[in-house]
């Protein structure tokens, strides 16, 4: 079977956009011809038989070495044949899939040439790149290789990796490069509106590195999780399963190009009254927007459709609370609060000072985190914790600091001290927020007292009420208060965040400090609901 006769009548766009990734010096789409296309690739393959092996992953090239003396049929191989369709490796007969007559030699002549080893290590690089590109869809060159950088160490040198990006003929498939842009293929038709429409202000997600290996090793352009529990659905209300392809390919262009989420709804309600009218419509259709609430978007840079509701939420309240804080501002109390806040941030900002000086104490935390998979996204938190609390017995670092340089400045140590001898963490159940003095009522799960707080920042948001939250509070000068960091849990209830505390405490590794212990368990419930995001101000 020829390459040329099988593929004339094909759609002439579909072949132009896989000639472009294969030609280098490409024609424009109306001086060329199907035929012309074609043959252009037929000679660059038969000039350059490594291209072939560049160009395909360890099962591509183990069904063409099955295919070099064999027909086989096509349906055993369904997906690999549609991979190796698109790169005019192989054409089909009946139900026979084959290797084309003019590139019969050529590939016999490849394969005779193949380091499987070699060929699983740049497997498993391309993966990464190609997840990543699902994840973004549309990025810089230079901040793809940034990001390849952050989650795995394949690259020694920064050039290095980004030359990868630049002459991988393999990603050239899957990745296309407008000047110095990466664009994933798949969401080519749709980038121009996405790029056009992203939020400049908006920094790219950084994920999970287990986030980045699961959708690698997906076949779609979303996690499997999220697939399966389409899938489940579908099972449950009889709507066949082949429907799963291009309903989740239609959602997720709808959530790239931020277009309503209703149109997901509205075509899930079709499927349903085709096949399963009998069930709660509604409800069904409710429990599918959910699912891709929390897939990441391209115009939102990575970032979900539901934390980016969050974002909005947060925007909001930290305009509320400087509102807020100009309100009350001339209160006595709020004034020496916040006289009170500006020195413990200026003596923390100069712990921290220190610490950046010290790599070797920086590191033996974030080895800590990383063992626990804990990504801050709390700096308050994290400049707590280093800063008083120790990894296991020995002293806090803010202690070895000042005594190292107590000339430095006496009154930074005396209120870092103070905040030190009245550290108490605990869970607080919000009982009041009292929003025209600031102040808010805590009731400590662990003593069962009630203890007022004053926070400019939280008691401008009431819907904190009747809710818990984890902090440590501090007194100076007779002043009940929380030194940034709050992590909140709400809709959960008390009996089952206690039990669920105990499973998590146990799971820390790496340290040996209760305290250190209990706020890392705190942490990770907190990342774990999904409901939650709050973010705190200083109000100063």
């Amino acid at each position: 079977m020829k390459l040329v006769s099988f593929f004339e009548k094909c759609n002439k766009s579909f072949i132009y956009n896989e000639y472009i990734n294969i030609i280098d010096d490409y024609k424009d789409y109306e001086k060329i011809s199907r035929n012309k296309m074609l043959n252009e690739i037929i000679l660059c393959y038969k000039d350059n038989p490594g291209k072939i092996l560049e160009y395909c992953n360890e099962k591509e090239l183990k069904l063409l070495e099955k295919l070099n003396n064999n027909k086989t049929n096509y349906h055993k191989f369904d997906e690999l044949y549609r991979s190796l369709y698109s790169k005019f490796f192989v054409v089909s007969e009946g139900d026979k899939i084959l290797i084309p007559d003019e590139l019969k030699e050529t590939i016999s002549i490849a394969l005779k040439n193949i380091d499987y080893k070699q060929v699983k290590i740049k497997d498993e690089i391309n993966k990464r790149f190609i997840g990543i590109m699902k994840l973004y869809g549309i990025i810089l060159v230079d901040m793809l290789a940034d990001m390849y950088n952050h989650y795995y160490n394949d690259f020694k040198i920064f050039d290095d990796c980004k030359n990868y990006i630049l002459k991988s003929f393999y990603l050239r498939h899957y990745i296309f490069i407008d000047e110095d842009i990466c664009i994933y293929n798949d969401y080519y038709n749709y980038y121009d509106y996405a790029f056009d429409n992203m939020p400049e202000n908006l920094d790219y997600k950084y994920f999970e590195k287990e986030q980045i290996d699961s959708i690698s090793n997906s076949k779609y352009n979303i996690d499997d999780k999220y697939v399966n529990e389409i899938s489940n659905i579908f099972k449950e209300n009889k709507i066949p399963l082949n429907y799963v392809d291009t309903f989740v390919a239609y959602a997720k262009e709808t959530l790239d190009k931020a277009e309503p989420i209703e149109l997901i709804e509205r075509r899930i309600i079709v499927y349903l009254r085709l096949f399963n009218n009998k069930c709660n419509i509604n409800d069904v259709a409710k429990k599918v927007v959910s699912i891709f609430l929390d897939i990441p978007c391209v115009i939102y840079k990575g970032y979900s459709l539901i934390e980016m509701m969050h974002k909005e939420k947060e925007k909001e309240s930290i305009f509320l609370s400087k509102q807020h804080g100009k309100k009350i501002s001339n209160d006595k109390l709020i004034k020496k609060y916040k006289k009170i806040r500006r020195e413990s941030i200026d003596a923390l900002e100069l712990c921290g000072d220190g610490i950046a000086k010290e790599n070797s104490i920086m590191s033996r935390y974030m080895n800590l985190f990383n063992i626990n998979k804990i990504y801050f996204d709390l700096d308050s938190l994290l400049c707590y914790i280093i800063t008083f609390i120790a990894i296991d017995d020995e002293e806090p670092y803010f202690y070895r600091f000042f005594k190292e340089n107590i000339s430095i400045n006496n009154k930074y140590y005396e209120i870092l001290n103070d905040i030190k001898n009245y550290n108490y963490s605990s869970l607080f159940l919000v009982e009041k927020i009292n929003v025209d003095k600031g102040t808010i009522l805590l009731r400590d799960t662990k003593t069962n007292k009630n203890i007022e707080i004053i926070d400019i920042c939280l008691s401008a948001n009431k819907d904190l009420e009747n809710n818990y939250i984890y902090t440590s509070l501090f007194k100076v000068d007779n002043i009940n208060f929380t030194v940034g960091y709050i992590i909140p849990f709400v809709d959960n209830s008390y009996d089952k965040m206690v039990n669920d505390l105990k499973i998590e405490k146990r799971r820390i590794l790496g340290c040996k400090n209760p305290q250190m212990i209990e706020i890392l368990a705190f942490y990770k419930l907190y990342c774990k609901n999904k409901n939650i995001s709050f973010s705190t101000i200083n109000v100063v």
